[in-house]
């Protein structure tokens, strides 16, 4: 082999850009899906047995999602069906040594089948492990301060006079036989900024004051109804939202915005954490004395 052919282009790893990034060799994983014994009625998300063991899981750091079973499950005669209505199932990942289950699993759960990477991984659950991974990420960058939108990660700066914001997504795939990889889509974004008082003023005062509501990026508006933290009207919802979010305690400890601010989706009322909620920054911010 001569010079010619041994020749490089002059560039070494250190110069090389990659979007593109191995997380896990699936060899060694498994899995277990579990549905509720009987259907009940539940008037709370807690309540709900997949969702409730889907909160202990997350919180104890297992590898797990839920999912909802075909459009055509019976709902329990609600023509305008929530989310507590549809049947649903949990799917546990893990390597090694399986985890211990008790306190974390409802009673009422029962096993619909397992499996393991050695015996064949179908799409259905490839696309349920990338969904696992995909929560763990939400729930470390969340607690980072990032803004969810949809399936975009955001966080906004002020630079001067002028917000700039890099948003980016993940999306993840089998390369070769067994390697997990995800690839990272970065894009410039509409900022988005926290909320603020003076947001929250304007709204009380009968002002329209359009927000964006994380992790799933739907619109809302704020109706200028809030609660604090020392509020005990407080303390029950902001127990069931951080089972499920890490919501950011500064935040709401500041005295300066609300832990609870209460938001309408149509003409549909809830009270949603603060810290989870966005504007655009094309809206200004007035200053409060």
């Amino acid at each position: 082999m001569n010079d010619k052919e041994t020749a490089t282009n002059g560039a070494s790893l250190e110069d090389c850009r990659t979007n593109v990034f191995p997380l896990a060799d699936a060899r060694g994983l498994h899995w277990r899906k579990f549905v509720v014994v009987a259907d009940e009625k539940y008037t709370r998300i807690c309540e709900d047995p997949i969702l409730g063991s889907f909160s202990n899981a997350i919180q104890q750091g297992i590898l797990c999602c839920w999912q909802n079973l075909p459009v055509d499950t019976p709902i329990k005669g609600n023509d305008k069906p929530s989310l507590l209505d549809w049947k649903k199932e949990l799917i546990i990942f893990w390597y090694g040594e399986e985890p211990h289950f008790s306190g974390i699993l409802y009673p009422n759960l029962k096993e619909k089948e397992s499996g393991c990477f050695e015996d064949g991984i179908s799409n259905e659950y490839q696309a349920l492990l990338f969904s696992s991974l995909h929560y763990l990420l939400e729930r470390q960058l969340l607690s980072e301060k990032f803004f969810y939108d949809g399936k975009w990660f955001t966080k906004s700066c002020k630079k001067g006079c002028h917000w700039e914001t890099i948003a980016f997504s993940f999306k993840f795939f089998m390369y070769g036989e067994s390697l997990v990889v995800a690839s990272v889509d970065v894009q410039k974004k509409a900022s988005v900024r926290s909320l603020s008082r003076s947001d929250l003023s304007d709204a009380t005062s009968g002002d329209t004051v359009q927000v964006i509501l994380a992790p799933a990026g739907l619109k809302a508006v704020l109706t200028g109804q809030s609660l604090q933290s020392t509020d005990a009207r407080a303390g029950r919802p902001m127990k069931e939202w951080e089972r499920f979010f890490p919501i950011v305690k500064d935040e709401r400890s500041n005295g300066l915005v609300p832990c609870l601010v209460e938001v309408a989706i149509g003409e549909r009322k809830m009270l949603y954490p603060s810290s989870l909620v966005g504007v655009r920054v094309e809206r200004q911010v007035k200053k409060i004395e």
